[in-house]
């Protein structure tokens, strides 16, 4: 799988149902960990399968998000999305973000206590400087 797919089908698990904008912000999220490296990894790939912590590989969305057509227009949207980051034709909107949830389906995660919010795109809070 390329990096442009595994990014694109993150995005699509992750954020189908965000606006363009929110879509591009979860892919600076994956591209902000490849560079940081680390315990991430440093390939997109081990970055997005990463155990949990993108839950669209662990959950019982992973399948639906194996399944999907390229013809999909989320999944082209989150194509788009994906190719524009990597390939440095969007700039981060997130403020360097390596973390995001959205607050109005989880509570705020025990790393957020110690992290610093920089912005919120669509439904999702995003942060950086997590411990």
């Amino acid at each position: 799988m390329s990096d442009e797919e595994v990014t694109a089908l993150t995005v699509w698990g992750e954020a189908r149902g965000e606006p363009f904008g929110g879509k591009v912000a979860v892919a600076w999220v994956i591209r902000n960990r490849v560079e940081k490296g680390g315990w991430w990894g440093d390939t997109y790939e081990t970055v997005c399968k990463k155990p949990w912590q993108f839950t669209c590989w662990h959950d019982h969305n992973k399948d639906k998000m194996l399944s999907v057509k390229a013809d999909d227009p989320m999944y082209m949207d989150s194509l788009d999305a994906a190719r524009g980051v990597i390939g440095g034709q969007f700039p981060d909107p997130t403020g360097g973000a390596t973390h995001y949830f959205n607050p109005d389906v989880v509570a705020a995660p025990k790393w957020a206590l110690s992290a610093t919010e920089t912005v919120r795109i669509g439904n999702h809070l995003f942060f950086k400087g997590v411990a």
